[in-house]
């Protein structure tokens, strides 16, 4: 591992999820309220983590934002589920993860909070999901 992914690891935070670790890099400033900031997610694609994101993310620090990069349930630092099946790792599964990731892990409300989404690949799909669901919250 390079001296840059052992630096980026180390700013990663764990919360549990349905029983498993997901690791997710935040980053906020000073100044950043919830219900006033901006929050922007960053969401991988399949099989990266959010070290994808971490030349993204630096640049975008500041102005009262929270800048949010999860690593998906079974990639990255995140846990592997014990059934490695396709069903286990289906793509409402992984809307499930991140749904309860949003609430539980980071407080994420999509009525007080304006959130920007980052995509791509496999998380443009989780994260329009995201974007339709958090309609319904």
């Amino acid at each position: 591992m390079s001296d840059a992914a052992a630096a980026f690891r180390e700013t990663k935070s764990f919360c549990t999820v349905r029983g498993y670790q997901m690791a997710y890099v935040e980053m906020k400033d000073d100044n950043f309220e919830s219900g006033n900031g901006e929050t922007l997610v960053f969401l991988h694609g399949n099989p990266t983590s959010s070290y994808l994101w971490r030349n993204v993310m630096d640049p975008l620090k500041g102005n009262g934002r929270r800048l949010i990069a999860p690593d998906l349930i079974g990639m990255g630092d995140s846990d592997k589920l014990e059934d490695s099946s396709d069903e286990a790792y289906s793509f409402l599964n992984h809307a499930d993860f991140l749904d309860s990731f949003f609430k539980n892990c980071i407080g994420l409300d999509g009525e007080q909070d304006k959130v920007v989404l980052v995509i791509h690949d496999w998380g443009s799909a989780l994260g329009f999901w995201f974007a339709y669901r958090i309609l319904t919250w």
